[in-house]
């Protein structure tokens, strides 16, 4: 009976969220119709995946509920400008006006005009509405207020034209995008100016979004970013809302492109990043931006602009063209508003070196299934691969050399014995001399690889600037268990996603797109050869934690580890019992040196502060 009423409790929500029963039935009609039964099948494994976060898990007390959560006071506030940060920079806050619901327009000025910073102008630009109760707010609006700036267009151009016509108005060295309908809380411009005054040559400013019902009283589904991911942004607008730009460089490239109205945004901040790079882009974990799920708005369906999705496609394939990088942009299966990137891998034979290093108790039989699966899709590789056996393991190398037969043979595998771990890992130290161009570890028996899983991740990992790619790997009951790894803090470390369903959408961010992490699951990871100049043999570590620890050097000298769930493989059943918390497994000198590594590298700019320490992607309460 509980879990019968926690499923009506979650379905009166859903209806809320969609103005009432009659909405909610709407929006699944519409959202069918443009996707067919993959949406139904993704809409049922979300609708499980929040339930079954709210009956909370593993002993877990049930995570607070967001608007509880919200007046408790446990969000993470970002510094606020102060009259001793100097000189104040004036923002421009950019809105593109179009027959607005006159109630949400008011409240939307009236959350500007309500802001604690007051060094700002208000730029509107009417796009011929053609509404007259419109023309005269508007003139009401701007002679009671100084900063408030009108152009009114004498014909119709769409938001594009629209937003540059207000552009055109702005004189501050900052613009901020501001929807007709949506809020910006109070502090919002006071938190942007500080950061700008801590970071004078950002290039983008943005920071956490949440939504709001049609009341403006509901706030639900909390948006908490990452730091800016640039191959997270290749698969969904991450700037978005709030989203601030320099305006010299918004005037350089030319304001908003015609053509791309739906997406026009995410095709701004692209065409401002090629200016002025990743570094330049500055995160405010901090919910600045209440985007109103109205009817006709993405905020409550992205299907409600399905051209939209048409125009972010196309924004990132011109976006990778312009920088000679040799891909397709796709739509996510079954999530068309996301996009897919796939690379084209070099038309030439790599050099691969595959190094198992399996369990002690992985029985014979395992070994052979993970050599067979893990080997069996190597065409265009020059490949040779290489199984760590110690003296401890239970692998009989004559037998599996017998039954492999001549894939065992001189050049292709070779079974190594070593003394112990610290062999094995003076073992994997010697790759780095070697002279393959990519190396693939294997540390858990593989139970099933489709086929093109290899070819799909050498591409992403032959990528300028790329350590190492990972792909997701599903346990027995099909759920994420290995993939990226959060560090919440020097004592946790996480699967990330770990326990999901494929696809899943935390509060974070979805798990049904590539994304780099600081280090990767070294379950299996597929790692470029500059990568091992990182390892170090000599740690008390052992070798599975030091292919981690390597990892997290590359991330520290600028190289991205990615993630990428386009490639699904399967594990065997033993990886299901590792606790939620890695550091668990380490002893106390163990424990000592991973910290003493992995601080430096904090906070990890791949999980919001906003989210708990135990790296479950739940809402941090005081003291979790």
């Amino acid at each position: 009976m509980r879990a019968l009423a926690k499923a009506f409790a979650y379905l009166r929500m859903r209806a809320a969220r969609s103005g009432g029963v009659l909405g909610l039935i709407r929006l699944v009609w519409r959202n069918f119709r443009n996707m067919g039964w993959p949406y139904v099948r993704g809409a049922i494994v979300r609708a499980l995946f929040e339930l079954w976060q709210q009956a909370g898990r593993r002993g877990h007390a049930p995570p607070m509920a967001y608007m509880e959560w919200r007046k408790g006071g446990h969000a993470v506030k970002a510094p606020r400008w102060s009259d001793e940060d100097g000189h104040p920079t004036l923002i421009s806050v950019v809105m593109p006006v179009y027959r607005p619901d006159l109630e949400h327009f008011k409240a939307a000025v009236a959350s500007i005009q309500a802001q604690d910073y007051p060094h700002w102008e208000l730029c509107m630009a009417d796009d011929a509405s053609g509404d007259l109760a419109l023309l005269d707010l508007l003139d009401q609006l701007s002679a009671s207020d100084a900063r408030i700036k009108i152009c009114l267009r004498a014909e119709n151009g769409h938001i594009s034209a629209c937003s540059n016509s207000a552009l055109e108005l702005a004189s501050g060295d900052y613009v901020l995008l501001f929807d007709q309908d949506d809020l910006l809380p109070p502090h919002a411009l006071g938190a942007v100016a500080k950061a700008i005054a801590l970071h004078p040559d950002a290039a983008i400013i943005y920071s956490d979004e949440d939504k709001v019902d049609e009341s403006g009283s509901l706030h639900f589904d909390p948006y908490f970013k990452p730091d800016f991911d640039p191959y997270l942004f290749l698969g969904q607008n991450l700037v978005s809302h709030l989203g601030v730009y320099r305006r010299d460089l918004v005037s350089a490239i030319g304001g908003f492109r015609m053509g791309l109205e739906g997406s026009q945004d995410h095709d701004l901040a692209l065409r401002v990043l090629e200016l002025a790079g990743p570094q330049q882009v500055i995160h405010l974990p901090e919910v600045l931006y209440h985007w109103r799920a109205s009817q006709g708005s993405t905020a409550l369906a992205n299907t409600e602009k399905s051209y939209a999705s048409v125009a972010a496609r196309r924004a990132v394939q011109e976006h990778l063209q312009r920088r000679a990088v040799a891909a397709s942009v796709e739509p996510v299966p079954a999530i068309p508003f996301f996009n897919r990137v796939v690379y084209v891998r070099p038309d030439r034979t790599q050099r691969l070196v595959f190094v198992f290093l399996l369990p002690d108790e992985t029985d014979n039989r395992t070994v052979e299934r993970t050599l067979r699966q893990v080997l069996a899709d190597t065409q265009g590789f020059e490949w040779e691969a290489e199984v760590l056996i110690t003296r401890s393991a239970r692998s009989d190398t004559r037998t599996l050399t017998r039954r492999l037969g001549p894939d065992a043979g001189p050049g292709h595998i070779r079974f190594l014995d070593v003394e112990d771990d610290l062999a094995a890992k003076r073992h994997l130290a010697r790759l780095v001399d070697a002279q393959a161009e990519l190396v693939c570890v294997v540390t858990e028996p593989m139970a099933l690889c489709p086929a093109g899983w290899l070819a799909e991740l050498a591409a992403l990992a032959l990528q300028p600037g790329v350590s190492a790619v990972a792909p997701r790997l599903l346990g027995p009951l099909g759920v994420q268990c290995h993939g990226g790894m959060v560090f919440p803090d020097a004592h946790h470390a996480r699967h990330a996603f770990r326990g999901m369903p494929a696809g899943a959408n935390p509060l974070c961010r979805s798990s049904a797109l590539s994304q780099r992490f600081m280090a990767l699951s070294p379950a299996l990871v597929l790692c470029s050869a500059r990568t091992w100049a990182h390892f170090v043999a000599e740690s008390p570590l052992d070798a599975r934690w030091s292919v981690l620890a390597m990892l997290l050097q590359a991330h520290r000298s600028g190289l991205f580890n990615c993630w990428t769930p386009f490639v699904t493989l399967r594990v065997g059943r033993q990886v299901a019992r590792e606790t939620d918390n890695l550091v668990d497994q380490l002893d106390n000198t163990q424990r000592g040196h991973w910290q003493h590594l992995c601080q430096p590298l904090l906070p990890d700019p791949g999980y919001n502060p906003n989210l708990s320490r135990r790296g479950d992607f739940q809402l941090a309460e005081r003291g979790n």
